[in-house]
């Protein structure tokens, strides 16, 4: 081997010549797999090293002369050295440009063979700018080098890293927690099999694939991941469409935890949920179905999908309820659809296209009066004709009517172009779905009948029975109304819609014959022939007798066995919390399964399928006894800090609270904003100071509550020119971290931040202000307190009022609020909500998530309390856009970037990291901080004038082509895989 590299000679391990016939690019691999060597033998082997050593370093030039597109490795496998031969190979290592460097099993801790340690290897990688993928299998990587290592990763850019085999219990989780908050993560492939991670990894994995779009193959392969975290896994690919491959084989998970892929890969219950599914992740070894993206072609994957839902609901004739909201001109594009999805399913059980076109024809009530105006025009010249190109065309339109009451024979029937297949064949296949489906009419209808019947029987003399129904049976009757038309009665409960079906449905169980609507004691209504029970389409109607209404939304969770509600009558009041009991083996331990034989045990709300409670909570030695002394430090200085705090509003001229109106015991007060920073985020403050200057903006009513001292002089710099508050509460925040360049969502400066969050909204609140908190990576375009003085001042009279988060993951369900932009009141109900969460604060450290025991508390009081919570619909772009809209809506940007829309603010959350909601602000154009400020914003903070910092004008960086922009940055690369400019051509 030393030959050939000193001749500049370099030839492909066997391994790889088989993978790789044609590959041009350079390996050098050296492979010793023998049984240990004893120190003598190893001490013999000295000088051969300081030949190959001597040979390596005269090969230097030869690698640089390779091309760009040639990738040069270094592999070590199972080589043994004594620590004299490892500091040679080291040195000779030493700023060699190898793109890929692998260490398999060197390090094996042993005692008697030995290879390239840890801390050697890091050497060599931090001393190589032109590393881009890093293997390091079994080896022993400690705690100590994970600093090292993420270092490593972050400053080359690298974008493969396979860790294999090389972490203890617990050292797997911090280094995945550690990996992927990373800022501005270049990954694409990254390998952690083997390594004892458990639910702590996997937390931070899910909050990392919902935002993150670069890591195309993940391998989590044999550790210890439950269904539970499936769960979490599943739903973080809701919003991803980067990842390409997913292992998760060889993990402590059931069938149950397959399940929760499901309606991510596949939610059958519309087309549209389908179509919205992750279409491109593959779980190879863990999911079998063809529903899961077999293909790397995602719109192969896609067309699959819709039309194996086709059709299976082609077989119960129940496509055309998906149709109520489509434009009856479509249907030729819709029937072109059919006939391409279909050429989509070789290999797989499908439906005819042709009897799935029979059945849209013959159930689509908008079809018939568009065949009588189309049939005028252009009359077929027999009683029925097909074509086979499927209405490709709209002039085919009439000649596809399938719907008939006459028998059809060879006369009556007319092919146009190509007639293979045995087209009249297909058609009685067609007659055969139309007797079956009269069977199931007939039947239904006689139910609907009875029903009907009874309600009657039992409800006609209702006005006047009153003496008769002292114990009336608890349910009278029952009736099917639109959750859309529900929900926009009553402003969505508070709660955002976001994206469902048109044809979701809410059921009202009447308990009383006095709450029976008129509607129902009628004459029969008109109801589906597929129907058992009774749909009013007026909301007003269904609800006109209900002297109370009591909400409870629910949902049937993946994976879970069969299901069922109980609603028991009791004499007092009712219970404010729904109770889950299930069949479980063990209620004990997070080890339990269902069993269908056991007894029903009570369990967690957000117990999963196997029985594991997704509440996971602190212990006392660890997160409960820190939190009290937090506590203990905050109670025995809350009325010093009020007082500090009444003092700033006074002399930056806020008057004392004063009641606009008095509403349901709210007083309206006019409200502060408030905000939260330490030195690590402090640029993001300043670019929010220059935006609201160069707009002409008030800020006297903001009021900062920073964490360093370092920020708050900082902020008294900018005070001077812009007229914000600052507030330093050293005796609560002076152990809190500064922070710096990479802090990420979920990390441990991130989470103390929380604490002081909680502490500056109260603080405001209860001296009697209403108070908006926002994070720090805002810009205004309107003042938003213009809109929330009077928001919800109404009937509704809100408490509380948030942005979306974008999130859908269950543990932030239902509100899924967005902790860095909310309103509150200033009342008792809020002030307790929030007193609540600081009393919570253990339960976020263990939970990594301010806004997860947020949501849960919200729940809590509103029913409990009757605190009005009301969050913002995350596609309420006209007020509050945010990362959301940035990441997957162009359309919405491009109007708010030619001024069509005029939002209040742009919140850049849904973002991964400090450093890239840099990047889009100034590619957003909205970044005014001059670079010569950030760089100097504590060295000479009072001394640095606004007019040196902010710009009047936006400073505008393009950095990728395929991310919201005010000038077209089409030379410069995509953030997403196969990104497509926001500007087209």
């Amino acid at each position: 081997m030393t030959t050939k590299m000193r001749r500049g000679e370099w030839s492909l391990g066997s391994h790889l010549h088989e993978m790789n016939g044609n590959l041009k690019d350079i390996y050098m691999e050296m492979s010793d797999s023998d049984p240990p060597f004893s120190y003598a033998v190893n001490n013999e082997l000295l000088p051969h090293w300081k030949e190959f050593v001597a040979a390596l370093k005269q090969f230097t030039p030869a690698i640089k002369l390779l091309p760009d597109n040639c990738e040069s490795s270094f592999t070590f496998y199972s080589v043994q050295l004594n620590p004299n031969a490892m500091l040679l190979i080291k040195d000779a290592l030493m700023g060699m440009p190898f793109k890929m460097l692998d260490f398999t099993n060197n390090n094996n801790g042993d005692g008697a063979r030995g290879g390239m340690s840890v801390d050697a290897i890091l050497d060599v990688v931090n001393c190589n700018k032109h590393l881009r993928k890093l293997v390091i299998w079994k080896n022993q990587i400690g705690s100590q080098h994970i600093e090292r290592l993420c270092s490593a990763v972050r400053n080359h850019h690298l974008v493969e890293l396979d860790l294999f085999d090389s972490f203890e219990p617990g050292i797997g989780d911090e280094m995945l927690a550690s990996l992927l908050t990373i800022d501005d993560l270049k990954l694409e492939k990254l390998g952690m099999s083997s390594n004892h991670i458990t639910s702590v990894g996997s937390a931070v994995v899910a909050d990392f694939l919902a935002t993150n779009t670069r890591l195309k193959e993940l391998d989590l392969r044999d550790n210890n991941l439950n269904d539970s975290d499936a769960e979490l896994i599943a739903n973080a690919l809701r919003s991803n469409t980067t990842l390409r491959v997913l292992l998760l084989e060889d993990n402590n998970t059931t069938d149950a935890g397959e399940e929760y892929f499901r309606p991510v890969m596949c939610d059958e219950s519309s087309l549209n949920s389908v179509a919205d599914s992750n279409h491109t992740c593959r779980l190879p070894g863990f999911m079998s179905s063809s529903c899961y993206n077999p293909s790397s072609d995602m719109g192969e994957n896609r067309g699959r999908k819709l039309y194996g839902l086709l059709s299976s609901m082609n077989k119960t004739m129940s496509n055309v309820q998906h149709f109520s909201d489509i434009d009856v001109k479509l249907l030729p594009n819709i029937l072109q659809a059919v006939q391409n999805y279909s050429n989509n399913m070789h290999g797989y059980e499908k439906a005819n296209p042709l009897s799935i076109v029979y059945e849209v024809m013959r159930r689509w009530d908008k079809v018939t009066p568009l065949y009588k105006t189309l049939v005028h025009k252009h009359p077929p010249s027999n009683l029925l004709v097909v074509t086979t190109r499927l209405c490709s065309t709209s002039k085919f339109l009439p000649y596809i009517i399938l719907s008939t009451a006459l028998p059809l024979g060879k006369n009556d029937v007319a092919f146009d172009n190509d007639s293979n297949g045995r087209p009249v064949e297909k058609l009685e296949d067609c007659h055969d779905y139309q007797q079956r489906m009269k069977k199931i009419s007939a039947e239904v209808n006689r139910r609907v009948a009875d029903s009907t019947i009874t309600i009657r029987n039992s409800s006609q003399n209702r006005k006047h029975n009153e003496n008769n129904n002292k114990n009336p049976s608890f349910i009278q009757a029952m009736a099917r109304i639109s959750k859309h038309e529900l929900m926009s009665a009553f402003d969505n409960f508070g709660v955002a819609t976001l994206e469902s079906p048109p044809t979701d449905e809410a059921l009202l169980i009447y308990n009383h014959a006095d709450a029976i609507p008129d509607k129902l004691l009628q004459s029969s209504p008109a109801v589906n022939e597929y129907e058992f029970i009774t749909r009013i389409d007026n909301v007003t109607e269904a609800i006109q007798n209900c002297g109370s209404l009591n909400v409870q939304c629910t949902h049937t969770p993946v994976g879970f066995r069969p299901q069922c509600h109980v609603w028991i009558p009791a004499h007092n009041l009712p219970a404010f919390h729904v109770d889950r009991w299930m069949r479980l083996s063990d209620a004990t331990t997070n080890s339990n399964k269902f069993n269908h034989n056991a007894p029903l045990q009570h369990v967690g709300s957000i117990t999963t399928p196997n029985g594991v409670d997704r509440f996971d909570l602190p212990a006392f030695n660890t997160l409960i006894s820190a939190h009290w002394k937090a506590l203990l430090q905050f109670f025995e200085n809350s009325d010093v800090v009020l007082e500090d705090i009444r003092k700033i509003l006074k002399s930056n001229g806020i008057k004392p609270p004063t009641a606009k109106h008095i509403k349901n015991d709210t007083l309206a007060h006019e409200a502060i904003t408030v905000m939260t920073v330490n030195y690590g985020q402090s640029d993001l403050l300043v670019n929010f100071f220059c935006a609201a200057k160069a707009r002409g903006l008030d800020l006297h009513r903001v009021l900062v509550f920073v964490t360093d001292e370092e920020t708050k002089q900082l902020v008294e710099g900018f005070s001077k020119d812009l007229g914000v508050m600052v507030y330093y509460d050293e005796r609560n925040f002076a152990a809190l971290p500064k922070g710096g360049e990479h802090v990420k969502y979920g990390d441990g400066t991130f989470t103390s931040m929380m604490f002081a969050k909680i502490l500056c909204v109260l603080y405001v609140n209860l001296s009697g202000y209403d108070t908006l908190y926002q994070d720090v990576d805002i810009v205004y375009y309107r003042n938003p307190l213009d809109f929330f003085n009077d928001y919800g001042s109404g009937s509704q009279n809100y408490d509380m009022i948030f942005q979306h988060d974008g999130s859908t993951q269950p543990r932030y369900a239902p509100y899924s609020c967005n902790s860095g932009f909310f309103y509150t009141r200033s009342n008792k109900k809020v002030q307790y909500l929030l007193t609540s969460l600081l009393y919570h604060g253990d339960l976020i450290r263990k939970t990594r998530s301010h806004q997860q025991v947020l949501n849960q508390l919200l729940l809590e009081h509103s029913s409990l309390f009757g605190l009005k919570v009301k969050v913002l619909d995350r596609h309420d772009y006209l007020h509050f856009p945010g990362g959301y809209h940035f990441n997957f809506d162009d359309s919405t940007m491009h109007q708010i970037i030619s001024g069509e829309l005029k939002p209040y603010i742009f919140h850049m959350f849904f973002t991964d990291g400090k450093e890239t909601k840099v990047k889009f602000l100034k590619q957003f154009g909205e970044w005014y901080v001059h670079e010569e400020c950030t760089e100097k914003l504590v060295d000479s903070a009072n001394n640095l004038p606004v007019s040196h910092c902010c710009s009047e004008k936006p400073l505008i960086s393009c950095y990728y082509k395929d991310k919201p922009s005010t000038i077209p940055c089409n030379d410069s690369p995509a953030h997403d895989e196969n990104g497509e400019p926001f500007w087209k051509q």
